[in-house]
């Protein structure tokens, strides 16, 4: 029997769309989010059949605002974005203040670093579903619906991760685990694996090594790690 994976895979791998990241489905997202923003207001608990899209930012640097505006062009409705913010510039702070509840800002308090802001936000989110995005940026339109595709038809698979690792070296046993899981840019899963294997380690020196860890806690059997190509740069 064919897997659906293999076709999930093939499909990945078609000719990228162009995309306008500037204003794209903005008004569509806006009317597809207000569902879960009437509920927030309402109890902070609550959640709304979307997806949560957090993106960690510590580097004052990174194009924050791109980022977000490409993501708003190139997902479809429902979902909500929440800036776990540990240190991004002023004018990205500025813009994701100014912008209404589709999306969130999350904020450091005291000097924390990254890993404490990223465990805040994904205590914040709303969505059934969860997507951690951090070093890359979507580049296929619906890119989260492969994603989606490859948890939803794997019973047995908690998380979803994405990897630039395709050096096409050949790396045994556990470290080939390791070294995929150390440059997973993307991570898709259910909330309830929160409560599973816990947040993410704080204690960690970079956020890159704390959310190897953490995936790392999730069995090697419940994983599935896609390539970035033709999804993300």
């Amino acid at each position: 029997m064919k897997r659906r994976g293999t076709r999930i895979r093939t499909s990945l791998s078609a000719t990228l769309p162009k995309a306008d990241p500037v204003e794209g489905r903005k008004d569509g997202f806006i009317v597809g989010y207000s569902y879960g923003v009437q509920h927030g207001q309402k109890n902070g608990e609550a959640s709304f059949e979307g997806i949560s899209i957090i993106i960690p930012i510590h580097d004052p640097n990174e194009d924050a605002i791109g980022k977000i505006r490409r993501i708003e062009a190139l997902t479809p409705h429902p979902y909500e974005l929440l800036i776990a913010d540990a240190g991004s510039s002023e004018g990205t702070r500025q813009y994701v203040r100014g912008r209404i509840g589709a999306v969130r800002h999350i904020m450091e308090s005291s000097g924390q670093g990254i890993a404490v802001v990223l465990n805040k936000a994904l205590r914040a989110a709303h969505g059934k579903k969860l997507v951690i995005l951090y070093g890359c940026t979507p580049v296929m339109d619906n890119w989260i619906g492969g994603l989606m595709d490859e948890l939803e038809h794997a019973p047995a698979i908690k998380t979803v991760c994405v990897s630039f690792s395709q050096s096409g070296t050949p790396v045994p046993g556990d470290e080939a685990d390791i070294h995929n899981r150390l440059n997973a840019c993307c991570a898709l899963f259910r909330p309830e694996l929160l409560t599973e294997v816990g947040g993410l380690n704080e204690g960690l020196p970079s956020l890159q090594e704390s959310i190897s860890e953490w995936l790392g806690r999730v069995p090697q059997q419940y994983r599935t790690m896609l390539p970035a190509k033709d999804l993300f740069t």
